[in-house]
């Protein structure tokens, strides 16, 4: 997660301003397996979570089973951007449609609702 997220900023810190996204959305998607990151702990995530929601990024974390609200307060991102998903076809299929839908969102320049189904 940590080095997807240095890899998104590196690359728009080097496209010329006029091809910079006005808008990032950034979905975190887990099964709730620990990847045991040994190159990113949970505290520089969280710190480049923070200053990435500075300059405007938008913060999504869907997990399963696990409390998404609780792990995404640990990386800093709000409950209403945490979404849990069942682990299954259905499951999966609810949670990329959400996740449509608040990449639309983004892209408009309007609010995120994961909540609206």
């Amino acid at each position: 997660m940590g080095g997807a997220i240095h890899y998104h900023e590196h690359v728009q810190r080097i496209l010329p301003p006029e091809l910079r996204p006005e808008h990032t959305l950034f979905c975190i998607t887990t099964d709730g397996l620990e990847n045991a990151s040994k190159e990113y702990s949970y505290a520089r995530v969280k710190h480049m979570i923070s200053a990435a929601q500075e300059r405007g990024w938008e913060f999504m974390f869907l997990g399963a089973n696990i409390d998404v609200a609780k792990e995404a307060d640990r990386l800093g991102i709000r409950e209403d951007r945490a979404m849990p998903y069942e682990p299954t076809s259905d499951g999966m299929s609810f949670a990329f449609d959400t996740l449509c839908r608040a990449s639309a969102a983004v892209r408009c320049g309007e609010p995120i609702d994961v909540d609206d189904h």
